[in-house]
This record gives C-alpha cells, structure tokens and sequence, in this order.
C-alpha cells in the first residue's frame, strides 16, 4: 500500500491507494471509501482532465445532496481557518460552476481566481462577492490567498 500526503492547515490527511484502485481517506477518525474512476468518467480534452460537473450530475439526486453537504467539511478539514475564494466557495456548499452562475462569469475564470492564475476586474469581483453574500474587503483578502 503506497501512502501520499495532502497537507492541510490543520495538519495532513492520509490517502492510502490499495491494489483495487479504491482509496481509502482517514480524517479526523473517520473513514471514507473512494473509487478511482479516472478511466471512467468524460474527458474535457486535457490528458488528466475530465470534467467533474458532467460526472455529478450523473448521479443520483441523493448523490449529489451528499456532494453538496460534503464541500462545507472539505473547506474545514483542507483548508481549515485560511481564507481563500476556495475555502468560502465550499463553505456556501458551491461547485466552481455554481459559484460562475451565480456571479455571471465562466466556470474558468473562477478556477483561475482560485489557483491565483489571474484576479477578476472589480465589477467581477462584485459579483462574485455578492453570490457567495461577501463583502469585497473580504474577498479581496481571500483573492490575496492562494
């Protein structure tokens, strides 16, 4: 069993890949099954992408809830107090495309709000701002974040 790392504000979370492909996530005392679906799930074009909204909104509506109600303990236990436009995109229980809705821009932008690739225009920002019901002091602290 190979065991990576992914470091967290509070601490690390272990990931343990098993010869099935499962992964195993230990957190906080609590376990999760996880199934590595890489070669399943629809490609976006990129080698190691695929596109994540396509493959939830394939599940059932229960699944989906449960994605909805797992980002608010993904922001805490990965990202713990650091504020970042990640960290309160998942504390509003939001994917990247419903926080673009919401704001009126593309899905991308945002993911590159999030990585620090690029920073919105203030009237972006505004809107961002008021979907996720932010001021834009906050956010711009946030933006600062990466």
């Amino acid at each position: 069993m190979t065991t990576h790392n992914i470091q967290s504000a509070r601490g690390s979370t272990h990931l343990y890949f098993e010869a099935t492909d499962s992964v195993e996530l230990t957190s906080l005392g609590a376990s999760f099954q996880f199934v590595d679906l890489r070669d399943e799930l629809p490609r976006t074009g990129t080698a190691d992408e695929f596109d994540i909204d396509d493959y939830v909104n394939e599940q059932s509506a229960e699944d989906r809830q449960r994605i909805v109600d797992a980002r608010p303990w993904v922001a805490k236990s990965l990202y713990g107090d650091k504020l970042s436009l990640a960290t309160l995109r998942l504390k509003a229980g939001l994917s990247q495309t419903e926080l673009a809705q919401r704001a009126g821009v593309l899905q991308h932008h945002i993911s590159r709000y999030e990585s620090g690739k690029h920073a919105p225009g203030i009237f972006q920002a505004r809107a961002i701002a008021r979907a996720l019901g932010i001021s834009l002091d906050t956010l711009a602290e946030a933006l600062e974040n990466v």
